[in-house]
């Protein structure tokens, strides 16, 4: 990317990753993620290392559970989303919709926000 000029990176990972562990919800924090997504959550970490590391300007946006609802334009972000037992959801829609902001935007600029309803 740096080499052809490309100076952001936007990048989904997911709520349950680094330093928001354990904030997916008791079914995801005791059995879905250990049980079946164990590697891909160890993989996602080390996305989010690599991509931290470079001098690129960056977003890694964390969404919460993703559903195939509509893009409703309201959602909530920050660092202190989720919950170790309630499961909080957000629609693809809407995780992309806050994506393509974060394109032009600077608010969130080398941050890891989450995204839920």
């Amino acid at each position: 990317m740096q080499e052809r000029g490309v100076k952001r990176i936007v990048c989904q990972s997911s709520l349950g990753v680094g330093d928001s562990r354990g904030r997916l919800g008791f079914l995801y924090n005791f059995f879905v993620i250990p049980l079946f997504l164990r590697n891909l959550f160890a993989d996602k970490a080390v996305q989010e290392t690599i991509i931290r590391e470079t001098a690129l300007d960056w977003v890694i946006v964390r969404p919460t559970a993703l559903t195939n609802g509509p893009r409703k334009g309201v959602y909530r972000v920050g660092s202190g989303i989720g919950h170790w037992f309630f499961l909080t959801k957000i629609s693809r829609a809407d995780t992309s919709d806050f994506m393509l902001k974060q394109l032009a935007g600077n608010t969130y600029l080398r941050q890891t926000p989450s995204l839920a309803y």
